[in-house]
């Protein structure tokens, strides 16, 4: 995956950006659509699809408006049995008796509310609206 790309896309694009979350509880997937515009004043939208999520997280202030605005967005691919399993106790997270994934990714977003997902897979893209 262009997992580069992603960590300048998250820094660059990313800060500021509104952020509207969508659970799909049948196919254990969320998605993640980020808006914002870009230094040419293109509007710009970044999409999380996060499948098999083992761990979703969202805290909130609730006198905060009903949007969701974003901060700070971090995306960790961890690889390897070993690298998944000290991942997982650090963040005191049980795994219980099913077998581990050889890969894991770890959202975190910082801001308006906190989001953290943990899940076994994750796709990403960007879409920039050109002006006419």
């Amino acid at each position: 995956m262009r997992m580069q790309e992603l960590e300048k896309v998250c820094k660059e694009l990313l800060d500021n950006a509104d952020l509207d979350v969508e659970l799909e509880n049948k196919t254990s997937s969320i998605r993640l659509k980020f808006t914002t515009g870009n230094k040419e004043g293109e509007l710009v939208e970044v999409f999380f699809e996060c499948k098999n999520f083992c761990f979703f997280k969202m805290a909130k202030n609730s006198e905060d408006e009903e949007g969701f605005f974003v901060g700070q967005t971090v995306v960790n691919k961890i690889e390897e049995i070993e690298g998944i399993k000290n991942f997982l106790v650090t963040q005191d997270k049980a795994f219980g008796n099913k077998q581990l994934p050889n890969i894991l990714y770890h959202i975190k977003i910082l801001g308006g509310a906190e989001i953290e997902v943990i899940c076994f897979k994750f796709d990403w893209r960007l879409v920039i609206h050109n002006h006419t």
